[in-house]
């Protein structure tokens, strides 16, 4: 039996049958946990006191970007307090506001392609759901790339690696045309998928 584990209601049942071997899931469980991007300001949290090994603690700090639950309290962003919702009203050029369990590029709001009008009303919403998040907004770079017409143009991409069990297996990218940018890049609001072509030496 294959079932999608993000689509289904995880009964009891299920989840003895999953750990028994006895359904195949394609997306693990875990998933409904860890694709949760609450997650990511949690660990930011604990990297910037310590938790971890120095080495964690300095690797998540230089990778993982700016990341808070949006709630109205005050946050530190670049060694500086603020209040949360003025520092998203003032600098809403500098950050994206995205529900935590989303999929697809639904409910992701960047504030340099917004209208002032259309960020006041996402805040809002986050506000309202406790279910959102705020990230500093990280540009891509521009790489050349083959686009829908087979020329070759600049676009942004999301990078994707993927592996089977323990073993690498390779890297996938989401390709949107710099031309048509609008911040959101995945497939289902238009951007291609493409297989990365590695030489390893």
């Amino acid at each position: 039996m294959i079932v999608l584990a993000m689509d289904m209601n995880v009964t009891p049942a299920i989840f003895r049958a999953f750990m028994m071997d006895r359904i195949y899931l394609p997306d693990h469980l875990g998933l409904r946990m860890l694709g949760d991007k609450r997650n990511l300001s949690i660990l930011l949290e604990l990297a910037q006191n310590g938790k971890f090994s120095p080495d964690e603690n300095a690797l998540i700090l230089k990778n993982i970007p700016w990341t808070s639950f949006i709630e109205n309290k005050k946050v530190i962003f670049k060694d500086s307090e603020y209040i949360l919702q003025e520092l998203l009203k003032t600098d809403k050029d500098k950050f994206v506001i995205k529900v935590a369990r989303g999929f697809q590029g639904k409910d992701v709001f960047i504030g340099k392609f917004s209208t002032d009008k259309e960020w006041e009303e996402a805040l809002e919403l986050a506000l309202k759901n406790s279910a959102f998040i705020a990230q500093e907004f990280s540009d891509s770079l521009d790489f050349l790339a083959p686009n829908t017409e087979n020329e070759w143009t600049l676009h942004k991409l999301i990078w994707g690696s993927f592996g089977f069990g323990d073993s690498y297996g390779g890297v996938w990218v989401r390709m949107s045309e710099v031309k048509t940018d609008v911040g959101v890049i995945n497939s289902a609001t238009g951007a291609v998928e493409a297989i990365v072509f590695e030489i390893v030496n």
